[in-house]
């Protein structure tokens, strides 16, 4: 089998390690994390499970096998990121479980939030598809970075217009309007409880966002299980997605008895009016052994 990811009418940016990417067709903006960016990028249709593997274990530089890529192409092909429906690849099930036990931290995420309007395709940013089969004579993988960047020079090459039409866009769009309180409730993140310590959803949340600037500086994101722990995030930058959207990454460590966990917040507004929502990816990872315990989708609506 050699697996090709669906590029027509789909529009990606790099967001840190990880990808947004806009579907025209339905309207939905998916994030990536980054194995499934990487997998996603790198599914040509000419590599092989094997060889994305390979590619895979290379950028991610920890030895996978394979379920980790199965698993990747399950998830790409249920948010309708790949060309073709995928031939039976065995028990699911079975191996959901074993990369629970196995490899947790690497696990695929793909979050998802329906855009309100079609303004978002508006802004056209460039297309960041498979990478071809390298020859001999070149390494055998990229960096999702390079990748990235490569696949972005060739675009704005092609289409000048459609670049400034972007750049223009994103300027248009005040980044400090997405100021303000945001509420509402953690829900299940496929298997998002892997640690006894952590109490499953669904639980009230509420969260803030102060200080950023109209260029999308300054600002501190604080989030909040309601009646338990607060997590602040200060100096977060805020990036515009396409016309009425934004994201923002966090991330910051908590002690809990002998424990520690570094938690990761990935952070998808909508738009900055009052109903909008936000989709949160709260990540808990154990310190010491780089385990993920906990992942927390939060879905949330502007209060005020």
């Amino acid at each position: 089998m050699k697996p090709r990811a669906r590029k027509d009418q789909l529009l990606a940016q790099s967001l840190g390690d990880e990808l947004v990417v806009y579907d025209e067709r339905t309207h939905h903006a998916h994030r990536l994390n980054r194995t499934a960016a990487i997998v996603w990028q790198h599914a040509d249709g000419e590599r092989t499970v094997s060889e994305l593997t390979a590619v895979l274990q290379n950028q991610l530089g920890t030895v996978i096998d394979e379920e980790l890529v199965d698993e990747t192409l399950d998830v790409l092909e249920q948010n309708s990121l790949l060309d073709a429906a995928l031939v039976d690849r065995g028990d699911v099930l079975s191996r959901r479980k074993w990369l629970t036990r196995s490899t947790a931290a690497l696990l695929p995420v793909i979050t998802s939030i329906v855009v309100p309007t079609p303004a978002m395709a508006q802004s056209v940013v460039s297309i960041v598809g498979p990478t071809p089969v390298p020859s001999s004579s070149s390494s055998s993988s990229s960096s999702l970075s390079s990748s990235s960047s490569s696949s972005s020079s060739s675009s704005s090459s092609s289409s000048s217009s459609s670049s400034s039409s972007s750049s223009s866009s994103s300027a248009s769009l005040n980044l400090a309007t997405f100021n303000g309180n945001y509420a509402g409730s953690a829900v299940a993140a496929g298997s998002s409880v892997a640690c006894s310590d952590f109490s499953p959803p669904p639980f009230p949340v509420d969260a803030t966002l102060s200080g950023v600037n109209a260029n999308g500086q300054g600002g501190t994101w604080v989030s909040r299980h309601t009646g338990g722990t607060v997590f602040t995030y200060p100096n977060v930058p805020v990036t515009a997605v396409g016309a009425t959207g934004a994201a923002l990454i966090g991330t910051t460590q908590i002690v809990d008895g002998s424990e520690t966990y570094s938690v990761r917040e990935v952070v998808s507004f909508a738009s900055a009016s009052i109903g909008a929502e936000a989709i949160v990816e709260q990540t808990f990872t154990r310190t010491r052994d780089s385990f993920r315990c906990a992942t927390y989708r939060m879905v949330m609506t502007r209060r005020s």
